[in-house]
């Protein structure tokens, strides 16, 4: 029954340096998997595991473990974490629908409001007329309603370790979404014709999607480059530190920087 948070923890920990649009994935759908009533998905034969057949003490294990992770990524989590980590998120185009457990409809509601919101102010450009007023001392017109439209969740794959297999593990555990009325809007930015897209599939290279597409949102693909270079954890960088600490010890305190900086690429490197 742990199996999903430890797969979580192995892919978040990972050294081919995993980004924050990876943690409410993995997190929730983990703290999904760890309810009291919830099903999980065995990673050796891909069949549901019921709670009904846990022994006492491990369900009762499993309980504690569930409120302490809600209480520190659901309850407590800070609002500014979230909404980086619901903006990184929201960047991957395979999870444009936000299939995430425990993610309700108002939830995915504020999460694209705060995903337009963080373009408007800090990544679109000035339109021509609004630098002229802004100049001649004239406030800009205040932004129309934005246009928020439901989008098909794309299939799932065959559980092999990736995120398309860990999506699909939890998503007996996901809300069902609502499907918001759409607005009319005069003109839409390049946030809100992202948001517009059918998700990609899981198999999708996230860094080879923007490369793509980078002409069509030449301002959002800045964004994705700033929100999808931050690591989801300090595992690996903590790595890096024990590293150069095995190999500058009591016996080698003569070595040089660069010998110690070549040593440690070697290591890294060996695989």
């Amino acid at each position: 029954m742990l199996s999903p948070l430890a797969e979580a923890s192995t892919i978040l920990e990972g050294k081919h340096y995993p980004t924050s649009n990876l943690v409410l994935p993995y997190i929730y759908g983990s703290i999904a998997a760890l309810a009291r009533d919830a099903a999980t998905t065995q990673t050796w034969d891909n069949q549901l595991l019921l709670a009904k057949d846990l022994h006492e003490d491990v369900a009762h294990a499993r309980r504690c473990l569930h409120i302490a992770m809600e209480a520190r990524w659901v309850t407590n989590i800070d609002k500014e974490k979230l909404r980086f980590l619901c903006v990184a998120t929201l960047l991957d185009p395979r999870l444009l629908s936000l299939p995430i457990p425990l993610f309700t409809p108002e939830m995915k509601k504020q999460a694209r409001d705060d995903f337009l919101s963080e373009f408007d102010m800090n990544w679109a450009p000035v339109p021509a007329d609004e630098a002229a007023e802004g100049a001649a001392g004239v406030p800009a017109a205040e932004d129309s309603p934005v246009n928020i439209m439901a989008v098909q969740v794309p299939a799932a794959l065959k559980r092999d370790g990736s995120l398309g297999s860990w999506m699909l593990s939890v998503s007996h555990l996901n809300q069902q979404p609502a499907t918001p009325a759409p607005q009319q809007r005069v003109s839409e930015t390049e946030a809100e014709k992202y948001l517009k897209l059918v998700p990609e599939l899981m198999t999708t290279d996230v860094l080879d999607w923007w490369a793509t597409h980078e002409a069509e949102f030449p301002n959002l693909a800045r964004m994705a480059r700033q929100f999808l270079g931050c690591p989801a954890t300090s595992a690996s960088a903590e790595r890096v530190f024990s590293l150069a600490g095995r190999l500058y010890n009591d016996l080698r305190q003569h070595m040089t920087d660069g010998t110690l900086e070549e040593r440690m690429w070697a290591k890294v490197n060996f695989d």
